[in-house]
C-alpha cells in the first residue's frame, strides 16, 4: 500500500522525513520539501512525483514553491499568470491542502493528453467550483484487491494469484464500512482484482453484518471462487455479476486466459438454480471485442440456460482506440438486434449501449451511457486497494485524494471530506460534461 522504502528507489527516504507535515500538517505547502512528502504517499503518487524529480536526490531536497520550472512541466504552460497563480496558491495552502488538492490534480493532469486540456483543467483548479455536494456518495464501490487468478487479455492487472501487498487489509476495510455503511444505499465489490482470491474474504463479509450494512450489495467475479462463498453471497443478496464472454471453452479461455470452462460453467449453474425464483440476482457481464463479437447472440441463450435473467454488454476498451468498430459498425449493430430478439424469445433482460465507439447505436431499447451525459462523480465513489479515492466503477484514472497518507493516524471521516469535497474532484466534476473532457470518459459505456 504504501512506497517500499526498502525499493532503491525511494532511499534515502524514510517516514522521519514526513515528521514536520504530521506534527505541523498547517506548515505552508510553498517551504516543504518533495522529500517530506514522499512517506505518506501511495506508490502511484510517489512514482509520478519521482518521475518529475527525475529522482533526483537535489530536486527532492527542494521546497515545492522553488520547483517552478518543474510545476511548468505539469501544468504545461508558458504562462507565466498561471503558474504565478499557482505559486500564490501554493503560499496560501497549507501542506495538508496541498496533499488533499492540488497534488492529486498534479498526478492526474499527467494523463491529458495536450497542453490546452491541461491548461483548461488548470484554470478550473485555480477557480474552484462552489456547486453543492452530497455529504455522502449513494454508492460505494472497493476494490478489495489487485490480485486475480486469471490473466484476460483485456486487463492489465497479471500478479498470477494472490498478493497480499495489493490487497486492503481488513481493519481498512472495516473502518470503510463503519464510516460508510449508514449513509450509501449501495456498495459493489470490484477492481482491478479478483475478489474471492482473498484467503479470507469471508471475514471481509462479516464486517457488512458487523456495521448493519442493509443497502443493496454486488460483487463482479470471474466465477472461480469457492462455491461456499458463493453460496453465502447468494444468501445475503447480493447481485452476483459474473464476467464472461464466450459461450464455448476455446475463446472463453484464450480470452480470460487461467479460466477453467467447464468448472466456471458448472459454478454458473449451480448460482443460477439458486436464484430461480430471482434469476436477476445473476448477471452475465460480457466484454464485447473483436475475438468474440459473433458470440454476442448466443449470449442471451448461454444465460438462460445457465439461470442468469440479465446480460450486460460492455464494449471493450483499447489503447488504439479501436477502430475495428468503426470499420464493422453494421455488423456490430446487427449483433445486437440478434441478441435482443433471441433474449426476448428466452425470457432473459440485455443491456446494450446506446452508441459504438463514437457513433450511435440506433436500435430500440439500448440504455443511455456516460458518454451522453454522466451523474457518476455527485454520486459514487471507488476506492482502490490502497485507499486511493477516484470517480467512478469504469475505473476512470482521475484521482479525488488519499484516504490514507501513510503511517499518519488520521481518522477515515476527516480524510473522506478533505477529497470527496476537495479542489480536484470538484475540478473532475466540472468538466465531466464539457469540453474538454477527460479522454478516458470520451466513449464511456457506463449504463443507466
Amino acid at each position: 500500500m504504501l512506497a517500499d522504502l526498502a525499493n532503491p528507489l525511494w532511499a534515502p527516504f524514510s517516514p522521519a522525513d514526513a515528521r514536520r507535515i504530521c506534527e505541523h500538517p498547517d506548515t505552508p505547502a510553498a517551504y516543504v520539501r518533495w522529500r517530506e512528502l514522499l512517506p505518506l504517499l501511495n506508490h502511484r503518487y510517489a512514482t509520478t512525483v519521482g518521475n518529475g524529480l527525475t529522482w533526483s536526490l537535489r530536486e527532492a531536497d527542494r521546497p515545492i514553491a522553488a520547483s517552478a520550472e518543474l510545476l511548468r512541466t505539469w501544468l504545461a504552460t508558458d504562462d507565466d499568470e498561471t503558474l504565478d497563480q499557482f505559486l500564490l496558491y501554493l503560499a496560501d495552502a497549507s501542506i495538508l491542502d496541498f496533499l488533499d488538492g492540488a497534488l492529486p490534480f498534479l498526478v492526474s493532469l499527467t494523463d491529458l493528453p495536450d497542453g490546452p486540456a491541461k491548461r483548461s483543467w488548470t484554470k478550473a483548479f485555480l477557480e474552484p467550483s462552489t456547486a453543492s455536494l452530497s455529504p455522502w456518495p449513494e454508492s460505494l464501490l472497493v476494490e478489495l484487491t489487485q490480485s486475480c487468478n486469471f490473466a484476460c487479455v483485456m486487463c492489465s492487472c497479471r500478479t498470477d494469484g494472490f498478493r497480499p501487498d495489493k490487497t486492503m487489509p481488513l481493519p481498512v476495510f472495516g473502518e470503510l464500512m463503519r464510516q460508510f455503511a449508514p449513509h450509501i444505499s449501495t456498495l459493489r465489490l470490484n477492481g482491478y482484482g479478483e475478489s474471492t482470491v482473498i484467503p479470507k474474504l469471508d471475514a471481509y463479509l462479516d464486517c457488512l453484518h458487523e456495521f448493519n450494512f442493509t443497502g443493496a450489495k454486488e460483487i463482479i467475479t470471474n466465477a472461480s471462487g469457492p462455491p461456499h462463498l458463493y453460496r453465502r453471497m447468494v444468501e445475503e443478496r447480493f447481485a452476483m455479476i459474473v464476467s464472461w464472454d464466450a459461450t464455448s471453452a476455446p475463446l472463453q479461455e484464450s480470452i480470460r486466459k487461467g479460466a477453467n470452462f467447464a468448472r466456471q460453467q458448472e459454478t454458473l449453474a449451480v448460482l443460477g438454480r439458486m436464484v430461480r425464483q430471482s434469476p436477476e440476482q445473476l448477471v452475465l457481464l460480457c466484454t464485447v471485442q473483436e475475438a468474440n463479437l459473433a458470440e454476442v447472440p448466443r449470449m442471451p441463450e448461454f444465460a438462460a440456460r445457465n439461470g442468469a435473467g440479465l446480460v450486460l454488454f460492455n464494449m471493450v476498451k483499447e489503447a488504439d482506440g479501436s477502430p475495428w468498430m468503426d470499420r464493422r459498425f453494421d455488423e456490430i449493430a446487427s449483433r445486437f438486434a440478434d441478441a435482443q430478439h433471441r433474449a426476448s424469445v428466452a425470457g432473459v433482460q440485455v443491456r446494450i449501449p446506446d452508441h459504438v465507439g463514437n457513433r450511435p447505436l440506433q436500435l430500440t431499447g439500448t440504455r443511455r451511457t456516460s458518454a451522453n451525459g454522466c451523474d457518476r462523480p455527485w454520486k459514487e465513489l471507488f476506492v482502490r486497494y490502497d485507499l486511493e479515492a477516484q470517480p467512478c466503477n469504469m475505473f476512470h484514472p482521475w484521482s479525488y485524494g488519499l484516504l490514507r497518507l501513510g503511517h499518519w493516524q488520521l481518522d477515515m471521516q476527516s480524510r473522506f471530506r478533505a477529497v470527496w469535497a476537495g479542489r480536484s474532484a470538484n475540478t473532475y466534476r466540472g468538466h465531466i460534461n464539457r469540453p474538454p473532457r477527460h479522454p478516458y470518459c470520451a466513449n464511456c459505456y457506463w449504463m443507466r
